[in-house]
């Protein structure tokens, strides 16, 4: 397979990836959504710089989350 296919392929593993992401929002919503999850990674990085496991992960985005929706 040549170069240019595979760049055609995930050019469009890209749009459909975007595609499925949007769900009816606008692209204000979606830079809303992506700067929230941005930050909820920035702040479980600061907290666990060591890192874990993929587990661990999705227990620590949960509270981050639950953290931001109480203050």
């Amino acid at each position: 397979m040549s170069l240019g296919y595979l760049l055609y392929v995930m050019a469009i593993a890209f749009l459909v990836m975007f595609w499925r992401a949007r769900r009816g929002r606008s692209t204000d919503e979606l830079l809303v959504q992506s700067a929230r999850d941005h930050h909820d990674v920035l702040a479980i990085l600061a907290k666990h710089a060591q890192g874990g496991t993929w587990r661990e992960y999705l227990d620590w985005r949960a509270t981050e989350r639950s953290n931001i929706e109480s203050s």
